[in-house]
């Protein structure tokens, strides 16, 4: 990271502000492509995450956020993957983690291709791609009760971890006891019994009626749940020269994951990318 001198004196912790800027030209213009992509395939999406934060705080990005999160419901991630491929174009790489164990299950990434990233946590999974990325986050049903998410909380826990075990059960990292217990027993687990857990999963989703919605597997992520109503009817936000859909009650969806102060400004000194130290493009 290089300080950016800013106003009156202050530093503002960011990337190089070139590199900044053209990964904010490269990254709306993937989010009009999938926007666009979006509309042709009649899929639902909306802005989340950071970028959710960007569209309220500041009309568009966080000034020194490098990527863009949107979000989905399932069974639109899955038709998204299945079919927009092709129409995103040769600039767009679209995986999931049946393509690279590094992505989490709770993610679908779009990758820019002619971008190439240095990652701020080097130490952990090696990912296939090095490049700039929009993240879309899968949304699920989940269970009205604190007690059967817990449930299946660990049961996900298991479902998510199973590719990684062998590696982190072995690592130097810290962790506690409790946690490298786990992993020590998925790593001898049968992977049918994982299979069983995921099917289970995925059948009770099936079974749920959408009042509560959570991300990914068991709303495993955060423990992030969400009502049915403070997402639809989506509305409309702004991001730089875009119209993004936002949930319908921005408040409470950002307070869900942030807390009730978003709207105020960080330290000047978490003022930094979370993804990546160093940027580069290629030149056509």
């Amino acid at each position: 990271m290089k300080p950016h001198e800013q106003d009156g004196g202050q530093t503002l912790y960011v990337q190089n502000t070139q590199q900044l800027q053209r990964t904010h030209l490269e990254l709306i213009a993937a989010l009009r492509r999938i926007d666009m992509v979006c509309r042709e395939l009649s899929i639902t999406y909306w802005v989340d995450s950071g970028t959710l934060l960007g569209s309220v705080r500041h009309s568009g990005f966080i000034p020194w956020d490098d990527d863009v999160d949107l979000c989905m419901l399932r069974e639109d991630q899955e038709r998204f993957v299945m079919c927009a491929p092709p129409l995103l174009g040769e600039r767009y790489t679209v995986q999931t983690s049946r393509d690279d164990a590094s992505i989490p299950a709770a993610q679908t990434k779009i990758y820019i291709n002619g971008t190439h990233t240095r990652d701020t946590h080097p130490d952990g999974p090696t990912p296939r791609h090095d490049e700039l990325f929009v993240d879309i986050f899968i949304m699920d049903r989940v269970s009205r009760f604190a007690t059967v998410r817990r449930l299946d909380r660990i049961l996900a826990w298991f479902v998510i971890q199973r590719p990684f075990a062998k590696s982190m059960a072995a690592s130097s990292m810290s962790m506690s006891l409790k946690v490298r217990l786990g992993l020590r027993v998925l790593v001898h687990s049968p992977h049918w019994v994982i299979a069983l857990f995921r099917q289970w999963i995925d059948w009770r989703s099936t079974r749920r009626d959408g009042a509560l919605l959570g991300l990914d597997l068991a709303g495993l992520y955060g423990g992030f749940i969400y009502r049915h109503e403070t997402i639809f009817p989506l509305g409309e936000g702004c991001f730089a020269d875009l119209k993004v859909p936002i949930p319908c009650n921005t408040h409470a969806y950002l307070t869900s994951e942030f807390d009730s102060n978003y709207m105020d400004l960080p330290p000047l000194d978490e003022r930094r990318s979370k993804h990546f130290c160093d940027i580069s493009f290629d030149e056509t």
